[in-house]
């Protein structure tokens, strides 16, 4: 796992896979990448609501020290991942790429005692799959090896997608 600064980077650059994804035909972003899969905007939406909840509901416990709970995972990302009618897959891009700077932003507002604070989260002061002390850089380290377990996928069927298109004359 990453630690410190680097994470704080590492979660800001991943802002970056979303520019990418920007120049990405929109009816592309809204095909499933794979049969009952999600879609490429579907998993930005699924980043998204994580995002989302972290600067809504991580940041404001860890910042009056209360400790942070995290949803039924399944629940929340079959919310996340319901595209909103009439937002088109390059608006759910830009809104990522602005709440990932702004999510940043308030973590780098935090003093350093704050984010390497020890925290509770869902009862447990440790991952049970590390034993690390949880702590607000500990867990942005696991949200960002969960971006990339999803980038893997967008990069993958964005391959596959292109290999595809040569093969039929494209």
């Amino acid at each position: 796992m990453i630690h410190g600064a680097e994470v704080l980077n590492k979660f800001l650059a991943f802002r970056d896979n979303y520019v990418l994804l920007l120049g990405v035909d929109e009816g592309l972003l809204n095909v499933p990448m794979q049969e009952g899969k999600w879609s490429i905007v579907d998993t930005v939406n699924h980043l998204l609501g994580w995002d989302q909840y972290l600067l809504h509901s991580v940041l404001p416990d860890i910042r009056t020290g209360n400790q942070v709970s995290f949803p039924d995972h399944d629940i929340f990302n079959r919310q996340s991942t319901e595209s909103i009618p009439g937002v088109s897959a390059h608006d759910v891009l830009s809104a990522a790429i602005q709440l990932r700077e702004e999510l940043v932003n308030q973590v780098n507002n935090l003093t350093d005692d704050l984010r390497s604070k020890p925290v509770t989260v869902n009862e447990n002061s440790h991952c049970p799959h590390t034993q690390e002390a949880y702590t607000l850089l500990y867990l942005i380290g696991e949200f960002v090896e969960h971006d990339w377990h999803h980038q893997k996928q967008i990069d993958a069927y964005l391959s596959r997608s292109a290999h595809v298109a040569k093969g039929n004359g494209a």
